[in-house]
């Protein structure tokens, strides 16, 4: 599926084969009002850009009316709710920061967190090199809140940059960055 992408699809029919249409609503799960989302489509499905839509989890619900093949007054309709899903476009937050140098390398504490979604994937990388895999001091990324330590191996004498992303579940990565100077 395209990121910022959520399709809905659903299926329906009328005993006597009257033209349905469709009406989609969405609300965030603690709220109780139905906002309109999209009305009159003739296609079983519709694709949300999720991008537009702040970070909860949310349900959908389709109408389907018979109105097209009847007058206002004889039209029937029935309606489906989805289950709850999340919509999660923030990045992971990080702060890095530096704990000591000793005999030229490097020691860094980092705090990755996510507001909405569970963590995933993180690495490092210095000097622009190759991005390496960062496990947390627990030993696994499973939470939405992790803290890493990196011990950096011989650095030459100046400044070098360290850099830290992290991925959440939903593929948003957080960047953190950090300069250290080598003595």
């Amino acid at each position: 599926m395209e990121r910022g992408v959520q399709s809905l699809q659903w299926a329906a029919s009328d005993r006597n084969l009257d033209a349905l249409s469709f009406s989609v609503y969405y609300r965030l799960e603690s709220d109780r009002t139905w906002k309109l989302l999209k009305q009159d489509l003739e296609d079983s499905f519709y694709t949300v850009n999720s991008d537009n839509f702040t970070d909860g989890t949310y349900i959908f619900k389709v109408v389907a009316s018979d109105a097209p093949s009847n007058p206002p007054a004889n039209a029937l309709s029935g309606e489906f709710e989805s289950r709850p899903f999340t919509i999660d476009n923030t990045p992971p937050s990080v702060k890095m920061w530096q704990l000591s140098i000793a005999t030229a390398r490097v020691q860094v504490a980092i705090d990755a967190a996510d507001v909405t979604s569970t963590l995933n994937q993180a690495d490092i990388s210095v000097d622009a090199g190759p991005w390496q895999s960062i496990f947390p001091i627990d030993g696994i990324t499973d939470s939405k809140a992790e803290s890493y330590s990196f011990h950096s191996d011989v650095l030459s004498r100046g400044e070098h940059v360290l850099s830290f992303r992290i991925y959440d579940q939903n593929d948003n990565v957080g960047i953190g960055k950090l300069v250290v100077r080598i003595p």
